[in-house]
Formats: structure tokens, sequence, C-alpha cells
């Protein structure tokens, strides 16, 4: 799959299943659980989470998260629940290219129990956010925490 642009919407989990790939190659917007499984590549773009039509976004990585070229990961909501990254135990995320990525803005959650790992460039967690969980983080180049 390779999701270019356009709004995920609704209730219910959209599923990325084990051995699945897909990549984001565009600016999207999220506002439904979308779980990955597979392998899940950020190319290029932004992904604005959201809360639109009753959805909740939630990013929510059970294997691989690569980021390849991505800008930022941000957050537009008026729900009391606010949307959120969440890498789970055994999960990874992983940052490739230089530059800066912004993984959160806004009051929004993002939760690590698995491991991020920053390879190169910068990754920036943060802008109000949330961040926890019992997972680890590691960098080569940069990992800033902001709020």
């Amino acid at each position: 799959m390779v999701w270019t642009g356009g709004v995920l919407r609704g209730t219910g989990t959209l599923a990325l299943a084990a051995g699945a790939t897909a990549t984001i190659d565009g600016t999207v917007v999220l506002a439904r659980h979308l779980r990955n499984d597979g392998t899940l590549t950020w190319q290029s773009g932004a992904i604005w989470l959201t809360d639109h039509d009753g959805g909740i976004a939630h990013l929510d990585n059970h294997a691989t998260f690569n980021i390849v070229d991505g800008t930022f990961a941000a957050w537009s909501y008026n729900n009391p629940t606010p949307p959120q990254i969440t890498n789970q135990a055994g999960a990874t995320i992983t940052k490739t290219v230089p530059g800066t990525t912004t993984l959160g803005d806004g009051g929004s959650q993002f939760t690590n129990h698995g491991t991020v790992n920053v390879v190169a460039g910068v990754l920036n967690v943060g802008g109000g956010t949330t961040s926890g969980g019992s997972g680890s983080w590691t960098t080569n180049t940069g990992l800033n925490f902001t709020t």
C-alpha cells in the first residue's frame, strides 16, 4: 500500500498485517486507529493526526516504523482524548536520514515501550506532548524532548 494523500477517518482499526508493507509518501490526515504489525515507511510529507468525524487518531506501532524523510507528525484536535503515537514493546521506530523530523506538537501523547533509534539527523519529540513508557531511546546524532 502507498498512501499519497487524503484522509483516513472513522471508527474502528485499519491494520497493516504482519509481513505487509506500506509507505506514506505525501501529506496525509489520520483520523482513526492505524495499527502497524508489518513495516510502515514514512517516505515524505506530513502526518496530521486529528479527531475528525468521530475518529481518534492513533498510530499504533507493533512492528517496524521507518522514518525515511518525513517532516512532522502534528496534532489538531478538539476532543478530550488526544491523538497519540504508541511504539509497543518489541516494536522499533528508526530515523535514517539527515534533517529534522518532529513527532508531536500540541497536547498529544507519544508513548515508547519499544525501541526508538535515531541513526541520522535529529528527532524532536514533544511540542507539549506527554512522552513516556519503558522503552529505549538511542541516537547517533540528535534526539530532543521539548515541551
